[in-house]
């Protein structure tokens, strides 16, 4: 079933499955048709919420981070006529907030937990990652990929079960 929807008419786009939001378009913005509104990550595969027709964004009723229920309200849009290449929000918005979100993502691994966990290794007398690969590579022979792949979880390790 597909609809007709006249330039000036408001519609409501819906969340397609339920995911994290990872990047969203701002109020205000006129999107062409085929570009995405938003991007939502489903079990790290990625989900473009396009544009059917070109939309001025009327209201944003999610944000990146949070999680979006299948066809659960994400935009108010109207409906607007092919607009000029300097008004319209390119393809490659979203992408340029991923890239945003990456260098985060990479200065946060680069930093090891922190200086708090850092120094507390090594008041035990440990080295960190880092230091512990510089040790058996020879120099230059390394180089570190995908350091910002995963996820980033730092755990209190678990007091031994004494048993009596």
């Amino acid at each position: 079933l597909q609809f007709l929807y006249f330039i000036g008419h408001m519609i409501s786009i819906k969340a397609p499955s339920t995911g994290e939001v990872q990047s969203v378009c701002k109020v205000g913005d006129v999107v062409r048709k085929g570009a995405p509104l938003a991007v939502l990550s489903l079990m790290k595969m990625e989900l473009r919420v396009e544009a059917k027709d070109n939309y001025r964004v009327e209201a944003v009723k999610c944000k990146v981070g949070s999680v979006v229920k299948e066809r659960s309200e994400m935009f108010k849009v109207t409906v607007v006529e092919a607009p000029a290449e300097e008004e319209a929000v390119a393809a490659d918005v979203p992408f340029k907030d991923r890239v945003e979100r990456l260098k985060a993502r990479r200065a946060k691994v680069k930093a090891m937990g922190g200086e708090e966990r850092v120094q507390r290794q090594r008041e035990l007398g440990k080295l960190n990652a880092r230091e512990r690969v510089t040790l058996f590579a020879d120099k230059e022979s390394f180089r570190e990929v995908g350091g910002a792949a995963g996820s980033i979880t730092h755990s209190v390790p678990m007091k031994a079960n004494t048993k009596k």
